[in-house]
């Protein structure tokens, strides 16, 4: 909450209240964490990258081996 007070936010033009806000991002984390990331900058200092399509998103629970260093299929 004090990350959100702190923030430059103009909260009287905000449909919602800096309480409201917390409550909204706390009951979905992990799509809340999702929203940090920006997928199009990912790859943006990767020479021959772009990005034509995809899908993301976050799921709780344990990460899946396959995404882990060193895995191979």
């Amino acid at each position: 909450m004090q990350r959100l007070r702190d923030a430059d936010i103009d909260w009287p033009s905000e449909p919602d209240t800096v309480k409201e806000a917390t409550a909204e991002l706390g009951a979905d984390l992990p799509q809340s964490l999702a929203s940090l990331v920006d997928p199009d900058g990912l790859p943006a200092d990767v020479p021959g990258v772009r990005i034509r399509r995809g899908r993301w998103w976050a799921e709780p629970g344990e990460a899946s081996p396959r995404f882990q260093p060193g895995f191979t299929d």
